[in-house]
């Protein structure tokens, strides 16, 4: 399990090194906080485990569904968020 924690910050960290501006990394900074407090306890909607342990499943098919509900997650979190803007 603990590969894919560590390839998660692999890539976070690869993303911080390209984004040029402070707007950037606050936009990423959010979606990360955002995205690990809200996965802790909510089920992955195909299998009987949670969204945080989907993400970090050693079989590939439930972290894909995992993934592909995080990434449903995070679009309609955007989207309430717009729609909540004045």
């Amino acid at each position: 399990m603990c590969r894919y924690s560590l390839s998660l910050d692999k890539a976070v960290e690869d993303k911080l090194c390209e984004m040029t501006t402070r707007d950037e990394r606050s936009a990423l900074n959010d979606i990360l906080r955002v995205t690990s407090s809200a996965v802790r306890y909510q089920m992955v909607t195909d299998d009987s485990t949670t969204l945080y342990l989907g993400l970090n499943h050693t079989r590939s098919s439930l972290r894909a569904l995992a993934v592909e509900q995080l990434a449903n997650n995070l679009s309609q979190n955007l989207v309430s968020q717009f729609q909540q803007t004045p």
